[in-house]
């Protein structure tokens, strides 16, 4: 009898430590949103996934899992989570947010707009989503639509660098160059970090023949963003219509070597602009 209450005593014990230390979905959210606050994102999609092990229809940990990938530049499985998120809540606006955003990065344009699109039904003053939609149609050269959008985000919104810029650079598609650099400046005024705007902008004044203001521009670019060839190979036509060929020289060879898709257009004014500078030095000595 004894032995028989002393094996009820123990299985009971035992039953109440296991209790103890059996973790629940929720603890793996808050452990998985603890390391996601930590930016140890694969540490937290182990959290998550554990999670989903226990309720495979918990709506957070799809979510939060498909921002760690998101955050990991690993779209592809980001967009299988949120969509699963959404199977479980087809309304759940984060989700197809997420799910947008991750589209467009990957250049699926069309699925981004059909996301953005079900966004604006529920919510027809979301500026973000009308934005991001104005981009998208942009980069499959619907310019209307890309105006429309991103004129109706920036009246939700005036103060969005980003849209703004955008929209300057659909109104230079659509030809319209006064409203274009209007915008052009004002994404300038709320973001003067954007290297690409000093860019689009020095396009503006190359057309209209100012070489010094995009000199000015294209100097302001590379200093924010020493990584685009584009940049040397602008700054180095403008050193050339500006007479200065050794720096043109110089930036079209610096252009070259950073990307070689620049050959066809720069070898021969390579060689070109050495056979000048030669030149030249020759007349200065006989001088």
């Amino acid at each position: 009898m004894q032995k028989l209450l002393l094996m009820l005593f123990f299985s009971f014990t035992l039953v109440i430590t296991l209790n103890l230390f059996a973790q629940t979905e929720e603890d793996h959210i808050i452990y998985g949103n603890e390391k996601f606050d930590a930016e140890d994102y694969k540490g937290a999609i182990i959290d998550y996934t554990k999670a989903l092990e226990i309720n495979p229809n918990s709506t957070s940990a799809y979510v939060m899992r498909g921002n760690c990938y998101y955050n990991l530049g690993e779209y592809e499985n980001a967009i299988a989570d949120f969509t699963k998120a959404l199977e479980i809540n087809p309304s759940h606006l984060k989700s197809l947010f997420a799910r947008a955003n991750c589209y467009r990065i990957i250049k699926k344009f069309e699925n981004a707009i059909q996301d953005y699109t079900a966004i604006i039904e529920m919510d027809p003053e979301n500026s973000d989503a009308l934005g991001f939609r104005g981009i998208s149609y942009y980069s499959i050269q619907k310019y209307q639509d890309a105006l429309s959008d991103l004129s109706n985000s920036i009246n939700y919104n005036k103060d969005n660098s980003r849209f703004v810029w955008y929209r300057g650079k659909t109104y230079l598609k659509l030809g319209d160059t006064v409203k274009a650099l209007d915008d052009i400046n004002k994404s300038i005024e709320l973001n003067p970090k954007n290297s690409y705007a000093y860019y689009d902008r020095a396009g503006i004044h190359i057309d209209k023949g100012e070489w010094d203001k995009a000199l000015s521009d294209l100097n302001t670019a590379i200093s924010l963003n020493s990584k685009d060839a584009s940049f040397y190979y602008n700054r180095g036509y403008t050193y050339e219509n500006l007479g200065k060929l050794a720096e043109a020289l110089s930036d079209y060879e610096t252009a070259l070597n950073m990307n070689s898709n620049y050959e066809s257009k720069l070898k021969d004014k390579i060689e070109e602009l050495k056979t000048k500078l030669t030149e030249k030095k020759e007349d200065n000595n006989k001088n």
